[in-house]
């Protein structure tokens, strides 16, 4: 499955693997959007336009 949103395209989601996934389905009902507890800014991990379109396109670490 992919992680979407910040999580997909997060420099770190090979370190975190997007968290808690319970916590994103049961904010957003999707196990695999966004952990909305994640602390870090979009400068932080990374994102930019360019890393969020290519997160569409990678697979999960899973």
């Amino acid at each position: 499955r992919l992680l979407k949103g910040r999580c997909g395209a997060c420099r770190f989601r090979s370190i975190c693997l997007g968290s808690y996934r319970a916590r994103a389905e049961v904010v957003h009902g999707d196990p695999w959007a966004p952990d909305p507890a994640c602390y870090l800014t979009d400068d932080e991990i990374g994102i930019t336009p360019a890393a969020m379109e290519l997160a569409s396109t990678q697979p999960a670490v899973e």
